[in-house]
C-alpha cells in the first residue's frame, strides 16, 4: 500500500507540474507589455487556481446528475484527493478528453483579446458561389 501512495503522489506531483508549466507558456503567449517581472509569481498563482477550478468546473458539467449527487455527498465527508480522483476516473470515461477540453477552453479565454480578430474579417471572406441553375 505504501508503493501505491508513493505511486499516487508522484503522479499528483507531475501533473500539478504539468499545470504550472501549461500556466508559464500562457504567460509567455500572452506577453503582456503591462505586466512587470515581479507580477508573475502573482498572476502565476492566479492562473493556476482558476485553472484548477475550470478543470473541476468541466468535471462536474460532465457527470450524470446522478452522479453529481454522488459527489456531493462524497464530498461531504471529506475525501482525500485520491478519493475524488479515483470518482472522477471510474464515471467519466473520456477523463483526458474532458481535462483537455477544460484546458483549451481556458487557454482560448486567456489569450482572447477584445478587439483583435482571431480570424479573417467578413471583408476577406470571398462571397459564397451563386446557386445552381433550376432546370
Amino acid at each position: 500500500m505504501d508503493n501505491q501512495n508513493k505511486q499516487q503522489n508522484n503522479k499528483a506531483i507531475k501533473d500539478q507540474v504539468a499545470l504550472e508549466h501549461f500556466v508559464d507558456q500562457l504567460i509567455r503567449d500572452k506577453n503582456d507589455a503591462n505586466v512587470k517581472p515581479e507580477q508573475v509569481p502573482q498572476i502565476k498563482a492566479l492562473l493556476l487556481k482558476e485553472l484548477n477550478e475550470a478543470i473541476n468546473t468541466q468535471l462536474v458539467n460532465a457527470l450524470l446528475e446522478k452522479d453529481q449527487v454522488a459527489l456531493d455527498e462524497l464530498l461531504d465527508k471529506n475525501p482525500s484527493d485520491d478519493e475524488v480522483n479515483k470518482f472522477f476516473m471510474e464515471k467519466i470515461p473520456n477523463l483526458e478528453a474532458e481535462i483537455a477540453s477544460a484546458l483549451l477552453s481556458f487557454r482560448a479565454a486567456y489569450l482572447y483579446v477584445p478587439g483583435q480578430e482571431a480570424t479573417k474579417s467578413a471583408a476577406d471572406v470571398p462571397p459564397p458561389p451563386p446557386p445552381a441553375p433550376v432546370q
